[in-house]
């Protein structure tokens, strides 16, 4: 009988980088909305396109799928890559929120409400997202540097200075980094992986939830 094997395992994990893909607009759907609703008082905030974190995301699904193409490791080693990525800019975007708390950025105060402005919050989270990708993409630095001058940012400042919005960023940066390499720190990752899939899930559930309650309120949406 032939091995079918061969055929099950690429559909199998062409269905999980799709998967993946998915959950992660997702879960970048959310902090784009989380980011906008905490400022939507004091600032105006980008939207769509023009927004920075979807730029930044955009450039992480291009820097995946380069490195599914050149090395393809496993779901769930690009799911790590992603989850500390995204980790190091929530963490700069925490010193800019007045609630926020960073998940592994120590010893950097929250900055002044006077601030708190759109752009600072762009260069922190640029920063912090450029310096831990240049680590989890390292075969993409060229693609990635040229994206940071794009933005109109300087890919060779590695300031650390915590009263700046580029010191934030890479600090954050530097912090996801240390963290990475150590061992002992593979289960606190790994939890907030599986706390962030099962947000992702359970908003998937209470919006299919709340468009069938829709189908029967909404005249004619049933028929």
């Amino acid at each position: 009988m032939e091995n079918r094997s061969k055929y099950i395992t690429p559909v199998f994990s062409v269905h999980n980088r799709v998967l993946m893909k998915n959950r992660f607009r997702l879960l970048l759907a959310f902090f784009i909305c989380i980011v906008c609703s905490a400022n939507k008082k004091t600032n105006t905030q980008p939207t769509g396109a023009d927004n920075i974190a979807y730029g930044w995301a955009k450039i992480a699904l291009e820097a995946t799928a380069n490195d599914t193409e050149r090395f393809k490791p496993r779901p769930t080693v690009t799911s790590r890559m992603l989850a500390l990525v995204w980790t190091a800019v929530f963490d700069a975007w925490s010193r800019y929120d007045a609630k926020a708390r960073p998940v592994y950025l120590k010893d950097v105060a929250r900055v002044p409400g006077e601030a708190r402005t759109v752009k600072n919050k762009e260069i922190a989270i640029s920063y912090a997202a450029y310096r831990t990708m240049r680590t989890y993409f390292f075969s993409d630095s060229i693609l990635l540097r040229n994206k940071m001058k794009g933005f109109g940012f300087d890919p060779d400042n590695v300031s650390l200075d915590p009263a700046t919005p580029e010191g934030i960023g890479n600090l954050a940066g530097h912090a996801m980094e240390g963290i990475a390499r150590q061992p002992e720190a593979g289960g606190r990752i790994g939890t907030n992986m599986i706390i962030a899939a099962a947000l992702i899930e359970g908003f998937t559930f209470f919006a299919l939830v709340i468009c069938l309650q829709l189908v029967g309120k909404i005249p004619g949406a049933g028929q």
